[in-house]
């Protein structure tokens, strides 16, 4: 993963973000804390590198995070999207946010995402929902924002030209 700390290094591989910047890298589990009655880690249980894409996201207006098969970008992807509108609900106190999670194709999508969330996301955030309006989308609770993640394929792109969206997590682009 590389890109520019706040202090201007540039990150290279081997380099962790919390040699450069020690206070964003600690901050960026909790910043997703609000209003769950535990840590988000506690919840999602990142590993090191994810914590370091996480920070990452903070910091800068895109994120790529890369590397092999199984090492966990599918699962930080969807988890990236659940933080996402927990924290933008907790700083804004805006409803109804809308975050969207990309695949590139509809069995992409079921099997990496939607089959996942299912099993992962814990039933008290919200609910995944398949309605003619909305499509696949989880649904978070009123009480955390009534956000939604939009859970959508890239069969045709210009499909989603005026969509709104708070964020967008493409996966293989």
């Amino acid at each position: 993963m590389a890109g520019e700390a706040p202090t201007g290094e540039v990150l290279r591989p081997g380099r962790k973000l919390r040699d450069v910047a020690p206070k964003a890298a600690g901050r960026i589990i909790d910043a997703g804390r609000q209003p769950l009655g535990q840590s988000f880690a506690q919840m999602m249980g990142p590993t090191d590198r994810q914590r370091e894409a996480f920070a990452v996201t903070l910091l800068h207006r895109f994120t790529f995070y890369g590397g092999r098969a199984g090492g966990g970008k599918s699962y930080w992807l969807r988890w990236w999207c659940l933080r996402e509108l927990l924290r933008l609900f907790g700083m804004t106190g805006i409803r109804g946010l809308r975050v969207g999670l990309f695949s590139l194709d509809y069995p992409t999508l079921t099997d990496r995402q939607i089959s996942r969330i299912a099993a992962e996301f814990p039933r008290h955030l919200g609910k995944l929902e398949n309605t003619e309006d909305e499509g696949h989308s989880f649904k978070l609770a009123p009480r955390y924002g009534s956000g939604t993640i939009a859970l959508r394929n890239l069969d045709k792109p210009e499909k989603y030209r005026s969509t709104e969206f708070a964020a967008i997590a493409v996966e293989e682009i």
